[in-house]
Parts: C-alpha cells; structure tokens; sequence
C-alpha cells in the first residue's frame, strides 16, 4: 500500500510526529509549491563543509602517515651519516609549519 493511501494521522503516527504536522506541510505544497525544495540552499551549505571537512582528514592522515614514517628506524636506510628517519623528521618540521601558515594565513618567511 502506497502512503498517499494511508490516512495523514496514521502516516504520522508510523512517523512518530503530530497529526497536525503532514496536514500542514499538504497545504504548504499546495498553496506554495516553489517552497517545497527551499531547503536545497542549506543541502549547498552542508555539502560544502562536508567537502571541507573530507578535505581536513584527508591532511590529517597524510600529516599522520608522514609521521608514522618518520618514527620508524631502519639502519639500512642510512645515507651519508643521516638516516632517512632524519630527514623525515626535518621535513614534517617544515610541513607542519608550512601547515600552520597556510592555517593562520601569514607569510611562510615569518614563520623562523
């Protein structure tokens, strides 16, 4: 049985919502259909922070597996007196200062 045959006050209570409240938005659809989808202007707002949000742990776990790989140790790796470990470690230093700049919005150069 489709819900457009059910009465509105069983659809309600299948819901778990006031009786008055699918009359109300029925007569909103019929006297203002344009207002039907007025919410898609908060679906943009939401699918943008939820871009930015994905895109933030997408760094962080970049952030996360640079330094994983930084802690480990590997005597093999050895390159001229420095291990790769070193060169890892300098080089999340900078990333996470670059980081910070980016965040904070200011010139990498101020950042010594």
């Amino acid at each position: 049985m489709k819900e457009a045959d059910k009465p509105l006050a069983q659809i309600a209570r299948e819901y778990g919502i006031h009786p008055s409240l699918p009359c109300r938005w029925r007569d909103e659809l019929a006297e203002n259909p344009e207002r039907a989808n007025s919410s898609n202007g908060n679906r943009c707002k939401y699918e943008t922070m939820i871009a930015e949000l994905e895109r933030l742990l997408g760094q962080a776990h970049a952030e996360n597996e640079l330094l994983k790989k930084s802690v480990r140790h590997d005597p093999k790796e050895s390159q001229g007196g420095k291990t790769k470990t070193d060169t890892n470690r300098r080089y999340m230093i900078i990333q996470e200062a670059h980081s910070s700049c980016l965040q904070l919005s200011i010139s990498q150069s101020c950042y010594a």
